[in-house]
């Protein structure tokens, strides 16, 4: 099957959201109604939880000595997170009848630069992918990470199953992109701090790069900076409802919402 010929809908998890039975319930209701829709659903899954939690990327570094750990064993340990979870939730969405094929960023198709811990994505390649819808499966990709030239297993920083997405969903022509976090959209403020903080229905990929770039943590400024050279339009929304939450698109001047 042509990539052109498909309707592809890129959904990324963040960890918090596919940490626990319910999570992984609302993450499959997700991608069933996309699949639904007429989509091929590709999917990107954070390591679970946070630090404490068993496979969090913290609480994975927590194991390592305090001796100097080289950077390169630093990654192959930081990359176990997303391939766990890739492989839990795929396990899911298989028994609840969407076949799913888990992926490391490696086989599909994520071609790195070789700086450890801050690694670059210089080519992505989506035939893999491609061959994974085309035999009726629904492709997990474990984010954050990819293969340098050397052959190594890198990093993207934290942060980086963001960056994996939009990566993504610019290679494969993806129709749709979804984000989705453990808040609702992307805010106006900090509601634990303002409490007349609202909800955006919609914004500029440029005014939530400048948002990133000052300490909001809504999603990595490299994915934002990576959509915006792409003119990919993505939603930025809850797991945990139904809720549209935040669409953001690459030019004030030229919104047009996603079908």
């Amino acid at each position: 099957m042509e990539m052109a010929r498909m309707n592809i809908a890129v959904l990324k998890f963040g960890g918090t959201s596919i940490s626990t039975p319910e999570g992984r319930r609302w993450a499959f209701k997700h991608i069933r109604e996309h699949l639904a829709n007429n989509l091929d659903v590709v999917v990107v899954a954070s390591a679970m939880g946070r630090t404490g939690d068993p496979y969090s990327t913290d609480t994975l570094l927590s194991l390592l000595e305090t001796v100097k750990v080289p950077s390169r064993d630093v990654d192959l340990l930081m990359s176990c997170g997303e391939i766990i979870s890739t492989v839990v939730l795929s396990s899911y969405l298989t028994a609840n009848g969407v076949t799913a094929f888990p992926m490391t960023g490696s086989q599909a198709g994520i071609l790195t630069s070789d700086n450890h811990g801050k690694g670059s994505i210089v080519n992505l390649d989506g035939r893999r992918i491609v061959e994974v819808l085309s035999e009726g499966k629904t492709p997990v990709v474990a984010g954050f990470q990819g293969r340098a030239i050397t052959g190594e297993v890198t990093t993207l920083g934290r942060g980086g199953s963001d960056i994996t997405a939009i990566a993504l969903a610019a290679a494969l022509g993806a129709k749709r992109v979804e984000i989705f976090k453990d808040v609702p959209g992307v805010m106006t403020g900090d509601p634990k701090v303002d409490p007349d903080a609202r909800l955006l229905d919609r914004m500029s990929a440029g005014k939530l790069l400048l948002m990133a770039q000052t300490g909001a943590r809504v999603i990595h400024h490299k994915a934002v900076s990576l959509a915006m050279e792409n003119r990919v339009t993505f939603h930025v929304r809850s797991n945990f409802t139904n809720e549209p939450g935040t669409i953001v698109y690459p030019a004030e001047e030229k919104f047009v919402s996603p079908s």
